[in-house]
């Protein structure tokens, strides 16, 4: 697995990591204040973590081409099956790339996050591997009767590129309403999260 991370460092992205595969309080292990058996579960996720597969690549400030090039990298070098890109979104260095190759014409935002995607997904189809990545919504996400392509910010098109699209929301007072004679029979726990696929 290829984790690149586009806004994070990576002693960030490793504690998360501990944090998730121990089931420890991310802030436990910030500060060193464990609490029971937290130490030692933290111990064995960061072998775990060591002894894994798994690859983290920072690019804070990235290209297409950028992209590419480390993504393929780690498939001919760590046989990488699995690519997480944190997330779609423009650049500095995009834009520079995308204004150079348009002759000088600017291009709009929205046509950049739709190339990034359609490239990701050529690199999925060329290379065999599964790509996840994530984008962000619009404001109207929160009156949204329908959770769809609409809610996507910058660029509708993203959702033209993609074989599986989620949102992931907090359930509204309605959806709750909704649920009402599933959640009092009280065999299941009152969902934190909405999922619209």
């Amino acid at each position: 697995v290829l984790f690149i991370t586009t806004e994070q460092e990576l002693e960030e992205i490793q504690t998360m990591m501990l944090a998730f595969l121990s089931n420890v309080n991310e802030e436990h292990i910030l500060n060193a204040e464990y609490e029971g058996d937290e130490e030692r579960r933290v111990m064995q996720a960061a072998e775990i973590l060591l002894n894994s597969p798994l690859y983290v690549e920072e690019l804070p400030d990235f290209s297409l081409a950028d992209l590419e090039n480390v993504i393929k990298l780690n498939i001919r070098d760590n046989d990488v099956k699995y690519v997480v890109f944190d997330y779609i979104m423009s650049s500095l260095k995009i834009l520079g790339e995308i204004a150079g190759r348009a002759g000088g014409v600017k291009i709009r935002e929205d046509n950049i996050l739709f190339m990034m995607s359609r490239r990701l997904k050529d690199i999925a189809n060329e290379y065999g591997v599964f790509v996840l990545s994530g984008t962000q919504l619009s404001g109207d996400w929160k009156d949204a009767d329908t959770p769809d392509q609409n809610l996507l910010r910058g660029a509708k098109s993203i959702a033209d590129s993609i074989d599986l699209g989620m949102h992931l929301l907090p359930p509204s007072q309605k959806d709750y309403e909704n649920l009402e004679s599933i959640l009092s029979a009280n065999t299941f726990e009152k969902p934190n999260v909405k999922i619209s696929v």
